[in-house]
């Protein structure tokens, strides 16, 4: 299970049926699952790949940067230090979050988790000033090489922040934080990439926020499958007031 703020299962919301959404279930790839990606505030994930005839790990991180986002590629040491990097271009622009004066916030700059997911050898991360999501394969023999699998697709929405993918769905699914909020899933198919699947998805009450968001009381925080992909959460940060108000968790079902 993925750990949880309290704060943020105050209140758990059950939004819409998904109407025209197909999630697509199938039976998991025999290769086990090798990282998360789930790491604040830089969302280091760690992937391991046959190099040079023996075993490479590599970690990630998102330069989250309004001039052109990339993903960095460090390779990881025997010793657990990082080498080497490696940027790669996201084929987009980052978002940086706003404090309440509307000053920018130098540090956590999408209030988020889940910006960079790995699943086996595909990396997804989003571009929170161009509102798309992006889909990577990692090359086996050397995971801080990075390759785009089709093209940036548009989440629907304003300013994503945080992204997950479930092997048995084939789906991936992106949480939007701006003044356009909402969920919007997309079929991964390992030729063309993202396929979008429905619609914007609300969720399910008056998620009040600004594009950029205004942080960090309020945002949306992260969207993830539950370990059998049998329901997708999205949990929202609340206020402490006043007045306060609760976080939230929004709950879908997938099947």
């Amino acid at each position: 299970m993925y750990p949880l703020s309290p704060i943020l299962l105050a209140t758990i919301t059950s939004a819409a049926p998904w109407g025209d959404y197909q999630w697509q279930h199938a039976s998991r790839p025999g290769a086990a699952d090798q990282s998360n990606g789930h790491n604040p505030p830089h969302h280091f994930a760690a992937p391991f790949g046959q190099h040079g005839g023996g075993m490479t790990s590599a970690a990630y991180f998102l330069d989250n940067n309004p001039n052109g986002s990339a993903i960095i590629a460090l390779t990881v040491g025997s010793d657990g230090l990082l080498s080497d990097p490696v940027r790669t271009s996201t084929g987009g622009y980052g978002a940086i979050s706003v404090n309440p004066d509307g000053s920018p916030r130098p540090a956590d700059t999408l209030s988020s988790q889940g910006s960079v997911t790995v699943k086996g050898n595909m990396l997804f991360t989003i571009n929170a000033g161009s509102n798309t999501v992006v889909m990577f394969n990692i090359d086996p023999e050397d995971p801080t090489n990075l390759k785009m699998v089709g093209a940036p697709a548009d989440t629907m929405g304003e300013v994503p922040v945080s992204v997950d993918y479930s092997d048995e769905l084939h789906t991936a699914c992106v949480l939007d934080g701006g003044s356009k909020p909402g969920v919007s899933c997309f079929h991964v198919d390992p030729w063309k990439g993202l396929v979008s699947q429905g619609s914007l998805r609300s969720l399910g009450y008056d998620f009040n926020q600004t594009t950029p968001p205004t942080a960090p009381a309020g945002t949306a925080s992260q969207i993830i499958f539950d370990p059998d992909s049998k329901a997708l959460f999205a949990i929202l940060k609340g206020y402490a007031g006043p007045p306060a108000i609760p976080g939230s968790v929004v709950a879908y079902k997938t099947e």
